[in-house]
């Protein structure tokens, strides 16, 4: 969520229910009031499609329609052979976006790994994490300075300020053409 609101983005929202289980169930309900308590808590924009059908088949097919697939990892593959049917290995492989799995709780990107095969996709991930790492530590610093402000002046005046001298907003603002 913390990501989506700094980005100014639309979070989708995808839980799966097994073929024989029902998309209008009281437990789906819950998830679908939980889901737009969270969003609009975060102010977020965002949408939850509730949908039957295997998990990784869906999440590769709604992925052509997003920047990034957030996936909670509850029971993280086995090595060996028995890991080659696992899901969440089905949809790295074939997914068209970026994974970024979490295991229980999301807390605050502070620490973030990318694995690197210096495939062009790859090499577009560290850009991308490089510049957002660089963007939270320049929002960091404007929030920072912000609260040493007496007046709405002072404080517009600071945020200006530590944005604008931060090379890495220049530098990110010339990677991406804007």
């Amino acid at each position: 969520l913390d990501v989506a609101r700094l980005e100014s983005s639309v979070l989708h929202g995808l839980h799966v229910v097994s073929r024989r289980g029902r998309v209008d169930s009281s437990r789906s309900l819950g998830i679908q009031v939980r889901f737009n308590q969270l969003c609009r808590d975060a102010g977020v924009s965002g949408s939850l499609a509730i949908v039957q059908g295997d998990v990784s088949d869906q999440v590769c097919q709604r992925a052509l329609l997003t920047d990034l697939i957030v996936l909670t990892v509850a029971h993280p593959p086995e090595r060996g052979f028995s890991s080659l049917g696992s899901g969440i290995r089905s949809i790295i492989a074939h997914a068209a976006r970026p994974v970024l799995a979490v295991r229980g709780e999301v807390c605050k990107m502070d620490r973030t790994l990318l694995a690197f095969d210096g495939s062009p996709k790859s090499k577009e991930a560290l850009f991308v994490e490089a510049a957002c790492r660089d963007m939270l530590y320049v929002a960091r610093a404007a929030e920072q300075a912000a609260l040493q402000a007496q007046t709405p002046r002072q404080y517009t005046h600071a945020l200006v300020e530590t944005v604008t001298a931060a090379d890495s907003v220049s530098f990110f603002t010339e990677a991406v053409g804007a």
